[in-house]
This record gives C-alpha cells, sequence and structure tokens, in this order.
C-alpha cells in the first residue's frame, strides 16, 4: 500500500500509515509476493483429468515459502494463474521513489504532467531509469492524466469557466489543500501566501503534489491554490471545441510525451 492518508492505513489493518520510503518498500516486496504467487502454476498445470481424478499436476504447483521484511506467504496461490500469466501492473506516483518502483516493476505509469516538453522530459529520465536497470523503455508505457472538456465556442468555454468555479466551495479549497500538505490551514489567513511548506525528505504525503505545489507562483494566496488544485487537481485540463481537444490529445501522443491518457472530468455526466 502507498496510499498517504490515515484513513486508507485503518482499512488494511494499520494504526498508521508508513513512513514514505518503507510505503514503496513494502509495495515492491508485495508486487513481488503476488507476482510469484501468479507463477506459482505453471502453463499446462490444470489437468482435469476425471477418469484419474486429478485437478491438477502437482509437480507444476509451487510453495513459495517467501519471508521478507513485510510479508510471509507460503503459497501456492489458492486459484489457477490468469490466461496472460501476469495481469497488467500500473503505477501511480512520481516521487523518486515512485518513479524507481515504475521502473523496476510496472508495465504502465500514471503521471501528472502540464505540457509536452515536460513530458518529454518526463520520458526520458524514466528511459535512463529503466536502462539502468536492464529492461527496454518500448516495453514501459506513460498514462498521462487529462481533463477534457468540449465546449462549441469561446462564450460557452467562458460560460464553462465560470460554472466550474461557481461549483467551487472555498471550504473545500482549503480542505483539499491541507490534506494534500497534511497541514491543517484553517487557522492561516486565506488571502495570504502558504506558510513554510513541509520538507520533502520528512514528508509522508504525496510527493509528487508537494512538489507540484512548491512549482505553482508563491505569490498565490491559500485560497487561490486551493482553488486551482480543486479544479483541476494536478491533471492537464484541456478544454476547447471537439477538434481542439482531439489535436491536443493528438500532438502529446505524437511528440512522445505519454503513450495514452486516464480520462478526467471535472463535471459528470456531461463531460463524459
Amino acid at each position: 500500500m502507498t496510499s498517504w492518508l490515515e484513513e486508507e492505513a485503518a482499512n488494511f489493518g494499520l494504526d498508521q500509515i508508513p513512513q514514505h520510503g518503507n510505503r514503496y518498500q513494502r509495495a515492491g516486496e508485495f508486487i513481488d509476493v503476488v507476482t510469484h504467487l501468479w507463477d506459482s502454476w505453471e502453463d499446462g498445470a490444470l489437468l482435469f483429468d476425471k477418469q484419474r481424478g486429478l485437478f491438477a499436476d502437482a509437480d507444476k504447483v509451487h510453495r513459495l515459502n517467501h519471508h521478507g521484511d513485510f510479508f510471509k506467504v507460503r503459497g501456492p496461490l489458492n486459484v489457477p494463474r490468469p490466461p496472460q500469466g501476469h495481469p497488467v501492473l500500473v503505477q501511480a506516483g512520481s516521487s523518486d521513489a515512485g518513479k524507481q518502483l515504475a521502473a523496476s516493476r510496472a508495465d504502465m505509469h500514471f503521471v501528472f504532467i502540464k505540457s509536452i516538453e515536460q513530458g518529454k522530459a518526463y520520458r526520458e529520465e524514466m528511459n535512463q531509469r529503466l536502462k539502468a536497470l536492464g529492461r527496454s523503455p518500448e516495453t514501459f508505457k506513460i498514462i498521462a492524466g487529462v481533463l477534457p472538456v468540449v465546449v462549441n465556442s469561446e462564450a460557452e468555454k467562458a460560460e464553462r469557466q465560470q460554472l466550474n468555479a461557481q461549483l467551487m466551495s472555498d471550504r473545500m479549497a482549503i480542505d483539499l489543500l491541507s490534506a494534500y500538505l497534511k497541514l491543517d490551514l484553517s487557522p492561516y489567513p486565506y488571502d495570504k501566501p502558504l506558510p513554510p511548506l513541509p520538507d520533502e525528505a520528512n514528508f509522508d504525503g504525496i510527493r509528487t503534489v508537494l512538489q507540484l505545489i512548491r512549482d505553482y507562483d508563491p505569490a498565490l494566496s491559500i485560497l487561490e491554490l486551493g482553488r486551482l488544485l480543486l479544479q483541476s487537481s494536478d491533471s492537464w485540463l484541456v478544454i476547447g471545441s471537439a477538434q481542439e481537444v482531439a489535436d491536443t490529445l493528438a500532438d502529446i501522443y505524437l511528440s512522445g510525451a505519454a503513450d495514452g491518457f486516464n480520462l478526467m472530468f471535472p463535471l459528470l455526466p456531461g463531460d463524459f
């Protein structure tokens, strides 16, 4: 579990979330355990031999006997492996530990970018990580989060942006920013800039979002920053005509900045 909220930890039998580095060590070991469980059944292990009363070939089903820092699992898996062997592994999170986990184990990596240049630079960094681990970059797909909003005119675009602003409450904006920073901002004046941000090395929240917040104009007030994050989180807002949205997505793909998209809609069901 690489989640960052105490409420999520409580659902997994933990009193608090593990420290940031330990979360990714635990996730790496978890992935190792799961992949070895899938592999505990060899291809051809299933017999369905009614005459001999054999469901599977015992020589092709194996125990793990895994004893690690976080898990102890005997195995084998209690169901046969899926037809494709391993399901696709998708990782989200762009802290240094998150990127390293993605490079070492993931098939697809979900990222937040705001420009083609940023996406291409991110891909180059991941390519270097993959090569250092002996992986081919061609086997690794980057999926960018985007917020596509289709409008039919400049007037409709202005109306839509006004609607988005009306749907956001100040309380929601402050609560979201507080949650991201793991810092209660309610005592601070909302029309002033943020107080000093946590040090990344000791931050147990989403370090990707912490860096995103650092990258915004430091003169923004707490409320302005909260509303920005509430409107688009850290995803790329692509707003325009159907042709403009399609052209933007095509440009991102053809440039090599991303291999595909996770479509995240600000307003449902209309945007969908």
